[in-house]
């Protein structure tokens, strides 16, 4: 008789086959699970309708990431598709925790969590330095969040960073974790030699602008250039976020691009910089790798992973412009360095960026020998 496939359920908030859901994470770890002949059953654990709005639109007012309201919904809704998987099936993998359910709520099958950052992450990241009160609906929230972090059985944390947060603020073992990083985005890799005698430098956020660092890098071109007017700035970003730029010298903002249009501007650019203050992972970094650009950002999260510690880019200590001009301007002056940093930073990123080398670790902790 010939041996069935492994089945296993992907969780997302969102279609999981859909390239647009998570940047593509969980559509590219579905495709590199499917090579290695698992059957997925995708399980879309959003809510559609005009109460998900009123929710959604009541929680973004009152400052929740997420949506309280809305994490709750999408754990009900994983809770009641689990229900129509097949007894044969190995788990759960959930991307984020927004849809992983409490301990016990599906019998039967195992709870497997893939994230790049919790919800720890991103209250420290909107808090104000100064000590606020929670309130009842975000300690509800935490709650939750710790009663799913309970009945996950394996956690697939995709850097350092997040598996140092699970383990700390949750309290999850290492021994049930396993780092998986991720693959990259459909930017490919750079063949051949790379100018870097222009100093042109590109960024590149089509949401979250503000905590990808746009502003920030804005403010930091203006000091760089009073020191050397050659430096442009390229931003690929939508033209919402064109205010951002009105009056400022030596920045092009694009609006949206075709990828035929993006390739090239990684290709051509000799530095990608984005100074973000709140970015649990990014795979654009890993895209500006692959095409031997060097990269740079804040030294915070999981950048100094992405870039071994500054080997292949320059990390930023402080968030502020003058720090930011400061390392664009040393950056742009060697081109013998960026070459360098290049080359090293492309080799490291094909060993270990890839959505199969993912997949496989996964593999290695749902179906151990």
């Amino acid at each position: 008789m010939m041996r069935a496939k492994p089945t296993l359920a992907v969780a997302a908030w969102g279609d999981p086959f859909d390239v647009a859901t998570w940047s593509g994470t969980s559509a590219n770890v579905i495709a590199a699970l499917q090579k290695q002949g698992v059957e997925i059953i995708g399980l879309d654990c959003r809510r559609s309708g005009l109460m998900w709005r009123l929710e959604h639109n009541r929680d973004r007012l009152m400052g929740r990431h997420y949506g309280y309201s809305l994490r709750r919904r999408a754990r009900l809704n994983c809770v009641r598709l689990a229900k129509t998987l097949p007894a044969d099936c190995a788990g759960i993998v959930h991307i984020s925790s927004i849809t992983a359910p409490p301990a016990g709520s599906t019998p039967g099958f195992k709870n497997f969590l893939l994230c790049d950052a919790m919800t720890d992450f991103w209250q420290k990241c909107y808090s104000s330095d100064q000590p606020q009160e929670t309130t009842a609906p975000q300690r509800q929230d935490e709650a939750d969040e710790c009663a799913a972090v309970s009945g996950t059985d394996w956690f697939f944390p995709i850097s350092e960073h997040t598996a140092t947060s699970l383990r700390d603020h949750y309290g999850v073992s290492p021994e049930k974790m396993t780092i998986v990083g991720t693959g990259r985005g459909q930017i490919a890799p750079l063949q051949g030699t790379k100018d870097y005698s222009r100093k042109n430098i590109l960024m590149v956020a089509k949401q979250r602008f503000e905590d990808k660092g746009g502003p920030l890098l804005i403010e930091a071109m203006a000091i760089a250039r009073q020191s050397d007017p050659q430096l442009h700035l390229t931003l690929v970003s939508p033209e919402e976020f064109r205010p951002f730029v009105q009056g400022a010298e030596g920045i092009t903002l694009t609006g949206n691009v075709e990828w035929s249009e993006l390739q090239r501007l990684f290709d051509e650019t000799c530095l990608y910089a984005m100074p973000a203050l709140c970015e649990p992972w990014g795979l654009v970094y890993a895209e500006a790798l692959a095409t031997k650009t060097p990269i740079l950002g804040l030294n915070r999260a999981a950048l100094p992973e992405l870039t071994e510690n500054g080997k292949h880019g320059f990390l930023v200590d402080e968030a502020t412009p003058q720090a930011v001009a400061q390392t664009l301007l040393r950056a742009v002056s060697d081109r013998d360095t960026l070459q360098q940093m290049g080359e090293s930073g492309q080799k490291y990123c094909l060993e270990n960026f890839t959505w199969e080398r993912t997949a496989a670790l996964m593999s290695a902790a749902i179906w151990p020998s």
